[in-house]
């Protein structure tokens, strides 16, 4: 991802929006990245999934359940 890339992660429980950030890329071309969501109460239980787009192109979606 080049340097100042848009980057967005979204967080959907049963598929509803619950949490979304976008960044501008800081690291190098090449370099892995990491997301991460710290919730104070922790994670509702449901299905939830993770969204990643790069310049609003969806790259990855990541689904879990939290029982």
């Amino acid at each position: 991802m080049p340097k100042g890339a848009a980057w967005t992660v979204a967080w959907y429980r049963e598929d509803a929006p619950e949490d979304s950030s976008t960044l501008r890329w800081d690291g190098r071309p090449g370099q892995s990245g990491y997301i991460y969501n710290t919730r104070p109460a922790g994670f509702l239980p449901g299905r939830w999934e993770i969204r990643l787009y790069i310049e609003d192109r969806l790259q990855v979606r990541l689904e879990f359940e939290v029982r």
